[in-house]
């Protein structure tokens, strides 16, 4: 995943994908968190965490399983769900927090 590569080597990353593509090749990647420093910004990777929790899983397990142990006041961060080995495992659909990145190779 695209999010866990650090911030600073992205912008290698993803040349180095240009760099490997055959003549006319295209690479498409879509992320969750591809659009902001997860690890520095935590308030918004906490509305993202928040929403993508809400809108990524099944309704019944996150009224039941889920929300009730949310902290309302508490600020989830990167380091955090790191931590407690959390990731959102069957991402289904899109949502406005992706980030869509097409790198296509040309002469």
């Amino acid at each position: 995943a695209f999010h866990q590569v650090k911030y600073s080597y992205k912008t290698t990353a993803l040349k180095n994908v240009k760099n490997l593509l055959n003549k006319n090749g295209r690479f498409v990647l879509c992320d969750t968190m591809i659009l902001f420093d997860a690890e520095n910004e935590p308030e918004f990777f906490d509305m993202v965490y928040r929403y993508l929790l809400e809108k990524t899983t099944p309704a019944e397990i996150y009224k039941n399983h889920i929300a009730p142990y949310l902290q309302k006041d508490y600020i989830y961060t990167w380091e955090w769900l790191a931590e407690c080995s959390l990731m959102v495992v069957d991402q289904s659909e899109l949502c406005p927090f992706f980030g869509i990145i097409t790198i296509e190779h040309f002469k």
